[in-house]
């Protein structure tokens, strides 16, 4: 099974694709990345950049499956809401494309990156890419 598993944000959206073993003892890292947003441009065309290019990586990669991050409680309700806003788009982009959807809690505090990617069981993935072992945490994302 090939996963999309994407860490939803207002300014960078950062997304990754693993593809298991069908067993669930191995995973490969196929491609990981981020979709950089200007803080200049309204926010409706921020979403608009985040759904065409979560179509694009769902076109080019064709994941099976989708994990996303829920929404942490954030002390700021306008962050909260935006979140949400930019979660509603990736579940809809999901959603069209036929992907099964898995829902994940973050396990940073949601200040920054460093939540993981876990597969759609309840452990966190550790992966073997071309150049060896990496773990799929979204603070080492390739820009």
């Amino acid at each position: 099974m090939r996963v999309l598993g994407i860490d939803p944000g207002s300014e960078t959206t950062g997304w990754g694709v693993v593809e298991g073993d069908g067993e669930g003892h191995k995973y490969w890292l196929i491609e990981f990345g981020a979709i950089k947003l200007s803080t200049s441009a309204t926010f409706s065309s921020r979403l608009l950049k985040i759904s065409r290019g979560l179509e694009e990586v769902i076109t080019r990669l064709k994941p099976d499956a989708c994990a996303i991050e829920e929404v942490f409680h954030a002390t700021n309700p306008k962050v909260t809401l935006k979140l949400g806003q930019v979660r509603g788009v990736a579940l809809l982009v999901a959603e069209s494309a036929a992907l099964e959807i898995a829902e994940y809690s973050a396990s940073g505090s949601g200040d920054g990156p460093g939540a993981t990617l876990p597969d759609l069981g309840s452990r966190t993935t550790r992966c073997r890419g071309r150049s060896g072992s990496r773990d799929l945490s979204f603070s080492s994302r390739r820009n």
